[in-house]
């Protein structure tokens, strides 16, 4: 049982996809991305951390576990970003702006001021919630094709990492 749960740890630590500053490209103007792994247990606590309720937090875990989870975003020009996600049967729609605090809503639904800080190599989100706690979500991509979201509240960070997929979002409901 121990060589088994070892061999688990040691696939589970392979698939995660360290961020090599080396690998850092530009943010891409567009792009769509699937979902190839994520850290549930710990996305689970992002979302207890910000306070979510039971329902908000079973749709979060289902669309993030769903083998199509992905997000198709485009930059519409001034570093403002339009961001699809999708996963478990659904599709949630956010805008982003370069230096504006933005009234939107969360991958979930749930109110959120968005403020994004836009870097050659990195996009940042600063989420606040009304209760007043935030979350800090930064993108970055690397070669080849890689995006790693990391996202983290109360100091308890969570990763998820996508590669480039085109199809992302063509055979979902909206």
């Amino acid at each position: 049982m121990a060589k088994l749960l070892l061999f688990g740890a040691l696939v589970i630590g392979a698939a995660m996809v360290m961020v090599n500053a080396d690998d850092l490209i530009e943010v891409p103007k567009e792009g769509s991305y699937e979902v190839v792994n994520i850290d549930v247990k710990k996305s689970r606590q992002y979302a207890t951390d910000l306070g979510w309720n039971k329902e908000q937090t079973e749709d979060f875990m289902k669309m993030i576990a769903d083998d199509d989870f992905g997000v198709r975003f485009k930059n519409e020009g001034n570093n403002h970003f339009n961001i699809t996600f999708y996963g478990g049967g659904h599709a949630s729609n956010m805008e982003i702006e370069d230096g504006k605090e933005l009234n939107s809503k969360n991958i979930v639904g749930i109110p959120v001021k968005n403020k994004l800080t836009v870097e050659a190599k990195k996009l940042t989100i600063r989420q606040t919630y009304d209760s007043g706690k935030h979350a800090d979500i930064i993108w970055t991509f690397q070669k080849p094709d890689i995006m790693i979201i990391n996202h983290s509240a109360n100091d308890h960070p969570a990763q998820i990492t996508l590669k480039k997929d085109d199809s992302v979002g063509k055979n979902h409901a909206g």
